[in-house]
């Protein structure tokens, strides 16, 4: 039997499967992974953002000043980490938040979301541990108050300039200090997270055969920053110390502050090579000014923020290792670096620059 042509049956057919072809195209939507995460309270008091990284110099200062904030006012500051987003866009009208910013630190939308609480009502306070005018301007639009540690030839309604702290340090015995190090012929200190720009290993490749000579020591306490990256110094400078094993002391281990300090201060002289301008201030030359010892820095900004420093004019390695050797051989002026440091102790240390910041903070909230 043949079996008869049917179109109405046909065609409904082709329907059918022209709709099964069409559903097949559409996009299934992706499953949601439960309901929408919830928001921690903002914490009541001042909030601080950092890195939260170990061995890194900006959480450290970040730690030290809030510290001392704490002991000043007897406030409540909480210190968290600036990857947390959500909560930098999550701060109520008239909470209090302190930001301690440097680009690499910094995740994309962070910017933003701090603007979120700005326009809320937030007070805001920046202190920029790196500064340029577009690094300025993006935080200039959600902030009170953006805080640099030096001039940077920006003029902006929001500016201040608080000086970059160093530690709170009170002097003791150096003598015994000496002893506990083993320290017995004269000490120059150099102190820095090790990476190529600052040349700790070309610096102790000019000054080592000299201080052989000398009878004196080459204290180098460079350890790695948390981000690892060495540039090959870590090589250059173990070559540099193993041609004079009695002359270099290598401190390559992160060293508690107290330890650094107490190292530092048991020096004769502190030598801070930068061969270039920067858009920061040093911290570990702070180490210098906290023990009030004599230092030599080159002309570079990232060094000009301290007024009792000798100082070479330029950036030669070859002129500043000379004036290094002038200055070992040299106790009077030395003696007037030590002292005229006091000075720069008085106006930079912890304390002080804790009490410029709590005084920023009753300004907004004025």
């Amino acid at each position: 039997m043949v079996a008869r042509f049917n179109r109405h049956e046909a065609m409904a057919k082709l329907r059918q499967i022209r709709a099964r072809q069409s559903a097949a195209k559409k996009v299934v939507p992706q499953p949601t992974f439960g309901p929408p995460a919830q928001l921690v309270p903002f914490p009541s008091g001042l909030v601080s953002f950092s890195s939260g990284k170990e061995r890194c110099g900006i959480n450290e200062y970040s730690r030290g000043l809030a510290e001392e904030m704490r002991r000043a006012a007897a406030i409540s500051i909480t210190e968290v980490r600036l990857d947390d987003i959500a909560l930098a866009s999550s701060a109520p009208a008239g909470a209090e938040v302190l930001v301690h910013a440097e680009p690499s630190l910094l995740r994309p939308g962070f910017i933003q979301a701090l603007g979120a609480s700005h326009k809320r009502g937030a007070k805001i306070v920046v202190c920029l541990h790196y500064c340029d005018s577009s690094f300025f301007h993006k935080f200039a639009n959600v902030a009170d108050i953006v805080v640099v540690h030096r001039a940077y030839g920006i003029q902006h309604p929001k500016l201040r300039q608080v000086p970059l702290a160093c530690p709170l340090y009170q002097l003791t015995d150096r003598e015994a200090l000496r002893a506990k190090f083993g320290f017995t012929q004269p000490v120059v200190t150099t102190f820095g997270f090790l990476t190529a720009w600052k040349r700790f290993a070309d610096v102790a490749v000019r000054l080592l055969p000299e201080l052989k000579r000398r009878g004196a020591l080459f204290q180098m306490i460079c350890p790695a920053h948390f981000s690892g990256v060495v540039d090959g110094e870590y090589q250059n400078l173990r070559a540099a110390v193993g041609r004079f094993p009695e002359t270099a002391r290598w401190i390559s281990e992160f060293s508690p502050e107290a330890e650094i300090l107490d190292r530092v201060s048991a020096s004769d002289l502190g030598v801070m090579y930068h061969a270039h301008d920067t858009g920061s201030c040093s911290a570990a030359s702070k180490m210098f000014v906290s023990t009030r010892r004599p230092l030599l820095v080159t002309s570079s900004n990232h060094d000009s923020d301290i007024r009792s420093a000798d100082r070479i004019s330029g950036c030669s390695l070859s002129d500043f290792t000379r004036r290094a050797l002038e200055l070992l051989d040299d106790a009077p002026r030395r003696a007037q670096l030590a002292s005229d440091m006091e000075r720069d102790y008085e106006r930079m240390n912890m304390r002080a620059v804790a009490a410029r910041y709590l005084e920023l903070f009753k300004e907004i909230k004025k």
